[in-house]
């Protein structure tokens, strides 16, 4: 059977500059409330974001809003629906060429094959992400953030911190502190899970001692939790 592209239809563009610092000023906002592990909130901003750019057919807005939305959706542990945001976000990405956005997305869309237990199909998708965000250092680290992760799944603990630990020193160098909290506490616990538990302090003491001067009192709350259990182990 013959496979047929049908050609592009271009929507009629209805958005000006105006409307593009709207959505970006709408996105910043949705972020400080992801940044303090307000998901809720985050969700409804970014809702929000969406449905402008859907009115003034702003891709970039919509695929930077859907982006967002399976990112929170995930978080949320609600895979179907970051599934769905994230197919609308790769589709718009691709449609206005956008190389990081479409790398974000193949980020998610890996993390959201490795919940599903195939580490086969994630991998492709997360190595296949590394290849389009090379240049950008921030995407870069996450998804290696996310390999560690998916491999940590699969019960490859010295392979899972081995890919932390590239993020991390990314994260170091960008001096990316939540970048840096948010894997120093996946390291910790990988350590601890490693029965290595003075390592696993160590680790967990840095990310507190970043979490304590920022304003994410959630991840702060996660990493005194997961230390006393690591202080326990210890006894």
């Amino acid at each position: 059977m013959l496979l047929f592209i049908s050609p592009r239809i271009h929507a009629q563009q209805n958005f000006n500059h105006s409307d593009s610092l709207y959505v970006n000023k709408l996105m910043i906002n949705a972020q400080s409330f992801y940044d303090t592990g307000n998901l809720d909130s985050a969700m409804i901003i970014c809702s929000k974001a969406l449905a402008y750019s859907q009115n003034k057919n702003y891709t970039t807005g919509k695929a930077e809003a859907c982006n967002k939305m399976a990112d929170i959706a995930y978080h949320q542990s609600n895979l179907s629906l970051m599934a769905h945001y994230d197919s609308l976000a790769l589709q718009a990405a691709q449609t206005v060429g956008s190389k990081n956005l479409e790398a974000s997305c193949l980020n998610l869309l890996g993390l959201y094959f490795a919940e599903n237990g195939n580490k086969e199909v994630a991998e492709s998708k997360f190595f296949d992400a590394l290849k389009i965000a090379a240049t950008d250092e921030t995407l870069t680290a996450d998804i290696y953030n996310s390999l560690g992760y998916m491999y940590g799944l699969q019960g490859e603990l010295d392979k899972s911190v081995d890919w932390q630990l590239k993020s991390l020193s990314i994260y170091e160098k960008l001096n990316d502190e939540q970048g840096e909290a948010k894997v120093l506490d996946n390291i910790a616990t990988l350590y601890y899970n490693l029965s290595k538990f003075n390592q696993a302090i160590t680790y967990q003491k840095r990310c507190i001692s970043i979490r304590t001067n920022s304003s994410d009192h959630y991840g702060l709350a996660i990493a005194y939790s997961n230390i006393s259990q690591m202080y326990l182990a210890i006894d």
